[in-house]
């Protein structure tokens, strides 16, 4: 493994389990055992670190879409799987890496939603109009099923929504 992509990945579980305010590079270079000196002959700052982070976790998480849609029998098979992956994605996604996003690094925040709201569009439009030549979906106002679905997603991605209750996001899904 290059150290590029051993300095993503342990950035990204240290951002996951202690937030984005809390980890410093210094704690990034002790967990790696490598020298702020390397670590910055491959990132030049700790905001690039997080722009890069996002942008492995898109990619590695298409990556798996783009599988599944083209190993999916079809669309029905194919959201049911995109499901699994988005609900077993959300375990890591922790109230405290959320809120630092959201309240330290808010452009960057603006931008996770705008490009999570553009995929999410395309990726349930691509699907609708599978599921529609297959066969398989009615015709509908795809526009008003991707909102309601859209919204859905958001709604149960928020845990203040069912945190009271005993249930976990895969029976809420």
């Amino acid at each position: 493994m290059q150290i590029k992509d051993r300095i993503l990945d342990v950035s990204r579980e240290l951002f996951i389990n202690f937030g984005l305010k809390s980890v410093s590079m210094d704690i990034i270079c002790q967990r790696l055992g490598i020298s702020k000196k390397t670590l910055y002959s491959e990132i030049d700052s700790k905001d690039a670190l997080i722009d890069q982070v996002i942008f492995h976790g898109f990619k590695e998480q298409n990556d798996k879409i783009c599988d599944i849609q083209q190993s999916s029998k079809d669309a029905i098979e194919e959201m049911y799987n995109i499901r699994a992956l988005i609900i077993d994605k959300m375990q890591y996604v922790t109230p405290a890496l959320l809120f630092d996003l959201k309240n330290y690094y808010p452009e960057k925040w603006k931008q996770v939603m705008k490009q999570r709201e553009s995929y999410i569009y395309q990726l349930l439009k691509d699907n609708i109009q599978r599921g529609q030549s297959e066969g398989l979906y009615r015709d509908c106002d795809v526009e008003l099923v991707i909102r309601f679905y859209y919204q859905l997603m958001i709604l149960t991605s928020d845990s203040s929504t069912y945190q009271n209750e005993k249930m976990s996001i895969s029976i809420v899904i």
